[in-house]
């Protein structure tokens, strides 16, 4: 592939303008959607949308289309790419004209998504993880960034009245009662 790339995360990278003729080689190289963040006609040497999306289908790849303005981007491009992003088959490619605006798209994404709070289950799994010693560094600062204090003392009095119910069932099985 002629077109250099940059891994953003390990599902996301991000390039500067790409070309009909490139995307088989893109698809050989494992990608499998890529992401237009580019206007129609903002230069005249671009390929339109509805060219890459054949092309795109005729090399085997997802295609979808969130041009970004190169005034800037917008809350609703962001919250387009991570709807994307998180639906879509991956590895992904997104690109515009230099790879910025597409970058800054996946910056934002990923900020947004550190921004939510942990669903009942995120909190439930970290704190068995934690309870039996197997919490992962990567969850742990998930926790102390998107989790609250009061979720997590919910989910330890849940843990602990549980613990204490098994044991006393536990008891009452060894000694007969």
């Amino acid at each position: 592939m002629s077109q250099n790339y940059k891994q953003l995360t390990d599902d996301v990278s991000v390039s500067g303008q790409l070309m009909l003729e490139e995307l088989p080689a893109i698809a050989a190289a494992g990608f499998r959607t890529i992401i237009n963040n580019r206007p129609d006609h903002e230069a005249t040497d671009q390929p339109v949308s509805d060219d890459m999306a054949a092309a795109a289908a005729g090399a085997g790849l997802a295609y979808y289309h969130v041009p970004v303005s190169p005034s800037g981007v917008t809350a609703r491009d962001v919250a387009q790419f991570e709807a994307i992003i998180s639906d879509c088959e991956k590895p992904v490619l997104a690109f515009c004209r230099t790879g910025n605006r597409s970058s800054v798209l996946v910056s934002m994404a990923r900020e947004a998504e550190n921004l939510k709070p942990l669903s009942f289950f995120e909190v439930m799994g970290s704190t068995l993880a934690a309870v039996i010693g197997v919490q992962s560094k990567v969850n742990k600062q998930r926790d102390f960034t998107r989790g609250t204090v009061v979720q997590f003392v919910i989910a330890g009095l849940v843990f602990t009245i549980l613990f204490v119910g098994a044991m006393m069932g536990v008891v009452r099985l060894v000694l007969g009662g």
